[in-house]
Order: C-alpha cells, then structure tokens, then sequence
C-alpha cells in the first residue's frame, strides 16, 4: 500500500498556521516585555496551557471551563523563576 499524494493546498495551509500562532505569541511577549513584566516561558505556555486546551477543544477530553483555564495559567505562573 502506498501514501497518498501529498495536498499541496493542505501542506501551505498546516505550514501557515504555526506560523501565524508563533507571530501572535511573539508579539504578546513583546508587549509584556515592553510592559516591564518578565513575559512567560514559551514552551512552559505550550505544554501547560495551549496543549491541554487544544485537547479539550478538539478531543473533548476533560472541561473547558473559565475555572479550568485558571488553573492551567496559575500552573504555569508557579514554574517562573522568583
């Protein structure tokens, strides 16, 4: 059995798309930082928050709630150094 073909469109798309999302965090940090605030540690963000919220909003696993989301930030809050 052999793949199938590659979808030129749906490869641009996937390649779009993370790109997208890292401009969009870039210019959050940017911002916290020309706030004065010592911005997140990206990948502390993505596994703590973005992974398990993407979890819950396309597999169902687990709520999606305000109190949830709270949680998540607060866990990764609580890794930051000082």
């Amino acid at each position: 059995m052999t793949a199938p073909a590659a979808d030129p469109d749906g490869e641009a798309a996937r390649g779009r798309c993370p790109a997208a999302r890292a401009e969009r965090v870039r210019g959050m940090l940017d911002r916290a930082r020309a706030r004065g605030a010592e911005p997140l540690y990206l990948p502390d963000g993505l596994a703590v928050v973005l992974m398990p919220t993407c979890a819950r909003m396309l597999f169902g696993v687990g709520p999606l709630t305000p109190d949830c989301i709270d949680d998540l930030v607060d866990r990764v809050l609580a890794r930051r150094p000082g």
